[in-house]
């Protein structure tokens, strides 16, 4: 696997190199539909290439964008065409496929179900969330208007971050995929933590009331 997705690195970068804002985009649309592909390192890199003069800051972060917007869009219409069960479906029979299951799809849900747009913004910060969290805005009908602007947010906010990292730490960018690694470490115990914490919750209401 770590040899696979350094593959999917150096590709990227490859892509980045030849088309440039247009590749920057493209590779995020296609990373926020399939999550297997890193976009911690296409704003990284896209940060160092500012470094080096080959791109503007405001380029990269409005490419980036575009890209992770556009696919974040197409997920939520989906879920509100769709609905709940076909998109569980989905993630039962396919999920394998891109490296999702339906567990996640049901993190996301209770999520959702419990911080409704604040999991927009900052899910666009989650690894493992980021891909799906679109799903059920979509699915439980959140108004397009109120998604777009905190998907807006939270995407500009997450690239500004990491083009910036790229860009002060230059030749040295693959460093922030170690700190990355940890931060997403963090963050799978928190949601841990989280589910554990609404699990045991529910089941102290359920006993109570018994």
């Amino acid at each position: 696997m770590a040899s696979f997705l350094d593959q999917i690195r150096i590709f990227i970068e490859q892509i980045i190199q030849t088309l440039g804002y247009t590749g920057i985009a493209a590779v995020m649309f296609t990373e926020t539909i399939i999550p297997p592909i890193p976009s911690e390192v296409v704003m990284p890199f896209a940060g160092f290439l500012v470094a080096a003069g080959k791109r503007s800051f405001l380029g990269v972060v409005l490419a980036g964008d575009i890209g992770a917007i556009s696919g974040a869009m197409l997920i939520y219409y989906l879920g509100y065409l769709w609905g709940e069960e076909r998109v569980r479906n989905l993630f039962i029979k396919y999920g394998k496929y891109v490296l999702v299951n339906v567990d996640e799809l049901d993190n996301a849900m209770e999520l959702f179900e419990r911080y409704g747009k604040a999991m927009v913004f900052f899910g666009r910060m989650i690894p493992g969330i980021r891909s799906v969290i679109s799903l059920p805005a979509g699915i439980k009908r959140m108004g397009w208007g109120s998604f777009l602007f905190y998907t807006i947010a939270g995407t500009t906010l997450w690239n500004i971050l990491l083009a910036g990292a790229g860009y002060f730490l230059g030749s040295r960018w693959q460093e922030i995929l170690v700190l990355l690694n940890q931060y997403e470490n963090f963050v799978y115990a928190l949601i841990a933590l989280f589910v554990v914490f609404w699990v045991g919750r529910k089941a102290y209401l359920h006993f109570r009331k018994k």
